[in-house]
Formats: C-alpha cells, sequence, structure tokens
C-alpha cells in the first residue's frame, strides 16, 4: 500500500479533532509526514509507526447558532458540478468553507464559481466521503486555494483518487481532523453547525460513515446529506429534527430520501445535486414522489443549475442561475417556522436574466453579450471569464439597452470594450462564463 494512503487513522483512532468541539476535549494536528498506516479491507485503518504529532490547536470562536440583530447573510450554494456535490457556504461574518468538489472534470467549475465571488481562500474545507465524484475536483481546488483546515469523515478507502487527496492535504500542511456525531464545527459564531454522522464506531460501509452536516442561523437550517442512504437515517434518526432545506441524498437515489426520513426533516425546500442525463436515473422517480409527498419545493441542479439559498437568520430567499424556474412564493411551514417568510427568485427574462453569452470566437479573440430582455441591465460588477477562471474580466459602467449587445476582445481581437493585449482564449477549444454582481453564474458558451 503506497505512502499517505489512510492518514486519517491517526485521527481517527487518537480523536484528535481540529476546530471542533464536544463534550470532551478535541484537538487539531498537521499530518505528519512520516505517518505510515496500513488498511485492511473494511475500511478501518492500522497504525503501524507516526512521528511525534504536531502541537495541538484549538479553534476559536463559539457556534450559538443566533442571528443576533444587524447580523448579515448566510448564503449557501449548491453548484451546479453535474453528477457529483458540491456546497460552498458564506457565512454571515464572511468565513468560508466548501463542502465537497464534484469530481475531476469538475474542479475547473469549482474554482471559477469561488473566484467569481471573489474567494481567495477558503477557511475550510470538508469531504463528505471518500467517492471520486465528492473529492475528484479538491485536486484543483487545493492547488489554487489556501486552506485553513479539512474535514474527513474518518473512512479509509482504497482509491488513487483519495491517496492523492491525503498527500496534497500532507504536503500542503493544511490542519485535518475528523470529527464524529455529537460534536460541532466552528466556522463562524452566528453559524451553528453541528456533525450528525459519522459516530465513533467504525462502519464496514461508507456510505454509512458519511460526513453529515447541520447548518443553523436564527431560525433557518441545512441539512447536508451527501450520499446518506436509508440505513443512516435510520441510524441518526434521533438526531433528526425539521430543517428549512435539505440537501438530497445521494443525487435522489431511491435508496436514499425515506418517507421516515422526510417526516421527521419535514423540509421546506429540497435540493438535488445531479448530472443532465446520467447514466444512474437520477433523480428517481421514487425519490421525487416522496420529496412531493411531504410539500417540499425541489429544485435540481441539472434544470435550475447553481442553487443558492441567501437568509439573515429570519427569512430566506432561493436562486437560480437558469431561467425556467419556478418564481412562486413558497409557502411556510407554519408548524415548523411561525416567524418565517421566504421568497424564491429565479432570472427574470425582461431583465438581468436576459443576459447571456451569445458568440465565442476562439481564435478572433472576441466574445459577444446580449441583453435579450426587455428593459436595460447594468453589467457593473459582473464578471467574465474563461475555463478554469485563469483570466476574468470585471465590468465597470457598462449597461446594456435592451437588445443590445457588447462584444469584448482580447490579443488582437476587436470589439467595444478591451480586455487585455494578451490573448485568453485556447484555440484547442475554451469555455466563456459570465457571471452577476451577485457572483451567480448566468450564461455559458463552449468555442
Amino acid at each position: 500500500m503506497r505512502r499517505y494512503l489512510f492518514i486519517i487513522l491517526l485521527f481517527v483512532c487518537a480523536i484528535l479533532i481540529a476546530g471542533c468541539t464536544s463534550p470532551s476535549t478535541g484537538s487539531d494536528r498537521t499530518l505528519s509526514p512520516t505517518l505510515d498506516v496500513t488498511a485492511t479491507s473494511t475500511g478501518t485503518a492500522t497504525s503501524s509507526t507516526a512521528s511525534t504529532p504536531a502541537p495541538t490547536y484549538t479553534a476559536g470562536g463559539t457556534t450559538s447558532g443566533s442571528s443576533p440583530a444587524g447580523a448579515g447573510t448566510l448564503r449557501v450554494s449548491v453548484l451546479d458540478v453535474g453528477q457529483g456535490d458540491s456546497i460552498l457556504i458564506q457565512s454571515p461574518g464572511g468565513k468560508t468553507m466548501l463542502v465537497d468538489a464534484g469530481d475531476g472534470d469538475a474542479g475547473p467549475t469549482v474554482v471559477a464559481a469561488l473566484r467569481a465571488r471573489g474567494i481567495t481562500s477558503l477557511d475550510a474545507a470538508a469531504a463528505s466521503h471518500a467517492h471520486a465524484d465528492h473529492i475528484g475536483g479538491y485536486a484543483a481546488v487545493l492547488s489554487q486555494f489556501p486552506v485553513g483546515r479539512f474535514y474527513d469523515s474518518g473512512y479509509a478507502t482504497a482509491s488513487s483518487t483519495y491517496e492523492r487527496l491525503l498527500t496534497t492535504i500532507d504536503e500542503k500542511n493544511i490542519r485535518f481532523s475528523t470529527p464524529t456525531a455529537g460534536q460541532t464545527i466552528d466556522l463562524d459564531p452566528a453559524v451553528r453547525i453541528d456533525v450528525l454522522s459519522p459516530d465513533a464506531t467504525p462502519s464496514k460501509e461508507i456510505h454509512d460513515d458519511m460526513l453529515v452536516l447541520r447548518l443553523s442561523y436564527g431560525k433557518v437550517s441545512f441539512l447536508l446529506a451527501g450520499d446518506m442512504a436509508e440505513d443512516l437515517e435510520a441510524r441518526i434518526a434521533t438526531s433528526l429534527r425539521s430543517t428549512t432545506v435539505l440537501k438530497v441524498g445521494h443525487h435522489g437515489s431511491r435508496t436514499s430520501t425515506s418517507t421516515a426520513f422526510l417526516n421527521t426533516v419535514r423540509a421546506e425546500v429540497a435540493i438535488i445535486s445531479v448530472g443532465a442525463g446520467n447514466s444512474y436515473g437520477h433523480p428517481t422517480a421514487q425519490a421525487l414522489s416522496r420529496l412531493q409527498a411531504v410539500g417540499a419545493k425541489v429544485y435540481r441542479t441539472d434544470q435550475a443549475g447553481t442553487v443558492t439559498v441567501s437568509t439573515d437568520g429570519n427569512t430566506y430567499t432561493v436562486t437560480t442561475e437558469r431561467t425556467g424556474s419556478s418564481t412562486q412564493a413558497l409557502p411556510v411551514a407554519t408548524t415548523q417556522r411561525p416567524a418565517s417568510s421566504v421568497r424564491t427568485t429565479a432570472p427574470a427574462s425582461s431583465g438581468a436574466g436576459a443576459v447571456a453569452i451569445t458568440a465565442l470566437d476562439l481564435k478572433g479573440e472576441t466574445v459577444t453579450v446580449t441583453n435579450g430582455g426587455t428593459s436595460a441591465v447594468s453589467l457593473a460588477g459582473w464578471r467574465l471569464t474563461d475555463e478554469g477562471a485563469k483570466h476574468a474580466y470585471t465590468f465597470a459602467g457598462t449597461t446594456l439597452p435592451a437588445g443590445g449587445s457588447v462584444t469584448i476582445a482580447s490579443g488582437d481581437g476587436s470589439g467595444d470594450i478591451k480586455w487585455k493585449n494578451a490573448n485568453v482564449w485556447n484555440n484547442d477549444g475554451d469555455t466563456a462564463y459570465l457571471y452577476n454582481a451577485a457572483g451567480s453564474l448566468v450564461s455559458t458558451r463552449k468555442g
């Protein structure tokens, strides 16, 4: 077994948890480069030798989950990464946490989404479990962004993708921890992040040792279920409670999101991260039927693109990046959240939602953005990037009239706006991404 494969055992066995609080004292350690472990077929690992551990680290702050007067906005974005998961948390205090990063192909998409939101580093990152469609994208993310600490489920798998992830974490000296049920993650004093799974006893099935998190900010809460299946839903039933927003488990598979689970959680909003036309048949008719039966408003990334829920702790708004999503106000479950109200927004065809990239000439180094709506749109603060966000242009005072277009040129290209004198676009194939001032992706175009 190659070196670094299951470094996490040190933390599982010693219960040295970074940035976590629990009734027992937890600590954090940087991965030791001289640690050598061997794995068994059940997913558990046995340590052979280890160097002297790094000094312990205790995360500061409290996790009351309250929403004080004048508090800011919590944003939770389920990124459109195809058949995989990636959830970005932006706290009221400006802290950032990424939970999963999609598969390897999704890495550049995640990087672009972070850059479009002005993020230059991550306070925390997490892997719900070690399957490639959840951790593959971290190769790109960790190469581009410093990360304060990394949280893992602690389930060891003989996967080259997982091994590379652990090796990168080690090489970059990122603090690493494996929190367990009953603990909390300190990200922002205003936001409580409870760990519902895994428990302290390792399982023989990776989906039963999922890192499941529940975020609470004032009256609004989020349950990030990873690929949780019915067995784990039953195991953590006693710790479940009503939740405003559910990131649906396992992309809407038939073995997840059971009726008993949904009756306990009573989510108002259910977001399914899923790839269009995937070979698994996700989301399944069974899962969709169960969600409909409990009255949850369902959003799918294959249809709506990235789905962002913004909340001040009292009310929340759901915003989708693509047109065609429902703009009907969601019902408020008065038995669940009497004081809350909700608005759902999608790009409106008469305004900013009608703005799109209509042409991309890779060799000519031009990209054209058109307002197909019936009213003028200010592009101030909007961003245009190439694939992987290696280059980015931020619009200043440009306003597009109804039906108007603007061409942005680079290199020797000719247009209304000069991006830069150097070439931007890869002639062998590239994609243009257009983000609005809020950082939401509104249009893409392949060239």
